[in-house]
């Protein structure tokens, strides 16, 4: 099975409803760590990918919303993460997996 690589994350204005809602119904974690943009565009690429891109980035200076690093580092969901900032003000987040099994399990 091919796996979607991306997802879109948009913000709420009711904290309560929207936890009720998204870890109730939907049956969601919340996010954990550091302060995500509300609204951001991901792309999640090959684990080589996304490590050639943050060289790339650190080599052109490219400025870091968030800067890359690897979270869950030997656990289940293992994934390197970093945010940029295009242009216009489009926040974006690039994600790898450490094995494609385990897109957003934790």
């Amino acid at each position: 099975m091919k796996l979607p690589r991306f997802h879109l994350a948009f913000p709420g204005y009711d904290l309560e409803l929207s936890r009720e809602f998204y870890t109730k119904i939907l049956k969601r974690n919340p996010v954990s760590g550091d302060k995500v943009p509300a609204r951001h565009f991901e792309v999640i690429l090959l684990w080589k990918q996304w490590e050639n891109l943050c060289y790339k980035f650190k080599k052109i200076s490219l400025e870091f919303l968030i800067d890359p690093k690897i979270r869950f580092k030997e656990k289940k969901g293992e994934q390197g993460t970093f945010f940029i900032q295009d242009p216009y003000g489009n926040d974006l987040e690039f994600k790898s997996f450490k094995d494609d099994s385990m897109i957003f399990e934790r």
